[in-house]
This record gives C-alpha cells, structure tokens and sequence, in this order.
C-alpha cells in the first residue's frame, strides 16, 4: 500500500510539473507578472535611407540539437515605409488577423506586433499610429517599447509619460523584454518571470541592424507541444540574424508574417472542429509599405 500510494504521488508531481512546463502562457496573464515601476532607459538610434524596399529570408538554423525555422524581414527605407497599425476602422480595442490588416492597408510586409487582452481586443501599453496616438499607457508601469519619431530615429527601451509626452513620436508599440542591446544580449528573466522566459513557443521580434534597416524576425513553434524557442535561444537568434537592437514582441499563437500577399510562417494556433493551423487576430501590426 505505501508502494502505491507513493507511485501516486509520484505520478501526480510529474503530471503537474508536466502542465507547467507545457501549459500556453496568454497575454493576460503577462500584464499581472511585470506591474512594477521602470525607470526611464532608452537608446536611440538613426533610421536608414535606403531602397524603399522590404525583403523577406526564411531561415533554418539547428539551435540546442533542435531543427527552427522562421522568417528574417529586412526593410532599407524605414523611414518611408514603416508603421504600427491597427485594423482599419479601429482604434483600441479592435481585433483582425494580421494578413486582413496588411492586405486592407496595403502592406508590402506586415508582423504581429503589441500584446494584447485575448478575451476584450484590448491593446496593452501605448500605441502611436502615423502620429497619431491611440492609447496612451495611464499608469508609470512600463514594458520595454520600439518607435519611431519625427527627426527619423529609432527609439527602443522603457519610457516613461514623460518621455511619450516629450518626444515627437510616429509610431510606437509596447513589448515584453529586450533581446539585443547595442549588439549584446540583453535578457534579464527576474521580472519576466520563469515561465515566459523559459517556455518553447513561437516568438516574434522587432529591432534594427547596426546601418539602422529595421529587422522584423520570427521563429515557428508551437506552445502547446513545447515547440519553438525560450527567450535566451531566442536572443541569441536575433543577434545572429544583425539585430544592434531589439525587443521581444507578442509570440505564440498570435505570431504571423506576411509577405507578397501571403502568411509566409508555419502557424501556431489551431482552430476549428478538426484542428488546422489558422490566424489568431490581434491589435496591432508592424506594417511595411
């Protein structure tokens, strides 16, 4: 008897540990594990002048004995052909797959972008579209952001009101994490928390190379098997992709690139009576013109 009592205890420990590890992490739950106060830390960065040209590379990379595999955008011209986009008709809340938002803006390339609240559509942190700001985060509780302003240059790291008060942004989008900073990984797990730090899921990207062309990078997987890349993995990718700087966007089942008129990237959520791969809709979208 006290054999099998501690074979169930055993097995009840595993199957717990196994739910934790394998359970899908949701935005929602991210909001209540980072309310705490960041300083103002931001760097900027000029934005590059090239081509108006946006050039998509999917990649495979073994990572850890692991087959990834994922899409590397590349835009020249930022300046002329970057913005943070909601769906049309929108503002926050509002929610449409990232391929209706591209395609009805007319997006030559187009990423998920900001986390957001899965049950209501709403954006989480602030979010500038084409200068014109549609929320404005009321609190000093601050995840790490990626923008543009009117003097063409990057600006990326945590702001303050102040800050968004002060300077002339176009465009700017909440994430959750630095990645790269200033060519050295810049992780840090402590306020992130294990599981988001630590679980294999479809991640998603922004940040620019050191000749200032903004980089949008995504890695497939899927959360609910463990596939796909924890955050350390995943910065280190981004370094190796030319990321000098770069933030951790919304991931998961929400991650989606768009290309030429088409989702280039392997889904991960599954929808419908006989499961498939299908969008998730969301908020926000870099858009590339």
């Amino acid at each position: 008897l006290k054999m099998k009592v501690f074979a169930l205890t055993l097995l009840a420990t595993v199957l717990s540990v196994h739910q934790d590890v394998y359970r899908v992490y949701d935005p929602n739950e991210i909001t209540s594990d980072f309310h705490q106060t960041i300083a103002s830390d931001y760097v900027t960065y000029p934005m590059a002048r090239g081509e108006a040209v946006a050039v998509n590379t999917p990649w495979l990379h073994h990572v850890n004995s692991r087959l990834t595999s994922g899409n590397l955008i590349n835009a020249t011209n930022p300046v002329a052909s970057f913005s943070i986009q909601v769906p049309p008709g929108y503002q926050c809340p509002g929610i449409a797959t990232v391929s209706y938002t591209a395609s009805a803006l007319g997006c030559t390339a187009a990423m998920n972008a900001g986390f957001f609240n899965v049950e209501s559509g709403a954006c989480i942190g602030n979010v500038i579209s084409n200068g014109k700001i549609l929320q404005m985060q009321q609190t000093q509780q601050q995840q790490v952001a990626f923008g543009s302003t009117q003097d063409n240059k990057f600006v990326i790291g945590n702001l303050d009101q102040s800050d968004i008060k002060s300077m002339a942004f176009t465009n700017l989008v909440n994430g959750v994490g630095w990645l790269v900073r200033e060519g050295k990984i810049a992780v840090d797990s402590v306020p992130l928390g294990y599981g988001f730090t630590w679980e294999k899921a479809p991640r998603t990207a922004i940040g620019h190379d050191i000749n200032g062309n903004l980089l949008l990078i995504q890695v497939d997987g899927n959360e609910a098997i463990a596939q796909g890349m924890d955050l350390y993995e995943w910065a280190d990718l981004v370094r190796s992709k030319g990321a000098y700087n770069a933030i951790n966007l919304d991931g998961g089942g929400s991650a989606a690139v768009y290309y030429n008129q088409n989702i280039v990237n392997q889904l991960g959520q599954y929808c419908g009576y006989v499961p498939a791969p299908c969008e998730r809709k969301v908020t926000t979208i870099v858009c590339l013109k």
